[in-house]
């Protein structure tokens, strides 16, 4: 990877650590609504939420090949947007399988996202001789503590209403930040 402005793709990689989980951290903060309106008692929450990390653990795998082979930038491109829609899906899910379902299914975009993030952030340390990744990390964290304040900030106009505002946010900012990389 060349890097011609460091600078430059140090900032937008920042950028996207924030902007990606943005969508996570609007979900997170709809868990209790889901809880609620699928009529679901703690255990079986427990067992829904299970659906995430059960997919995304293993799909870590898959995602670092296919992020090898394609790309960190066309990897954003491609899952960015799905992940907007990707998110949403539980909302239209009924019951505890459904839910299951869906949130593997956002756990296994979230991997090929994080991969990429990861892959990205690292090939320019490298290359630029850098040490962002850390800085990176907190980001992704202050993306996900953004995603859930402005969810709930905009959880007056509707829950799905609000996750998609978040998501859309995301994808329309994480987009630009992709491709300038």
């Amino acid at each position: 990877m060349t890097v011609y402005n460091p600078r430059k793709a140090t900032l937008l990689i920042m950028a996207l650590f924030m902007l990606q989980p943005m969508a996570f951290g609007a979900w997170l903060a709809m868990i209790p609504y889901i809880k609620v309106s699928l009529g679901l008692n703690k255990a079986d929450l427990a067992l829904a939420l299970l659906g995430l990390p059960i997919a995304l653990i293993p799909t870590l795998q898959l995602a670092s090949r296919v992020v090898a082979k394609i790309g960190p930038r066309k990897t954003f491109a491609i899952l960015l947007p799905i992940q907007t829609g990707v998110v949403l899906l539980p909302f239209l899910t009924s019951g505890i399988v459904g839910l299951f379902m869906t949130l593997a299914l956002f756990g296994a975009v979230v991997a090929f996202l994080e991969v990429a993030l990861n892959t990205y952030a690292g090939r320019l340390e490298k290359s630029a001789d850098l040490t962002i990744m850390s800085r990176c990390h907190g980001f992704w964290a202050l993306g996900v503590m953004i995603g859930s304040l402005l969810a709930t900030a905009l959880f007056g106009l509707g829950p799905i209403l609000a996750v998609l505002l978040v998501c859309a946010a995301s994808a329309g900012h994480g987009l630009p930040a992709a491709v300038k990389g």
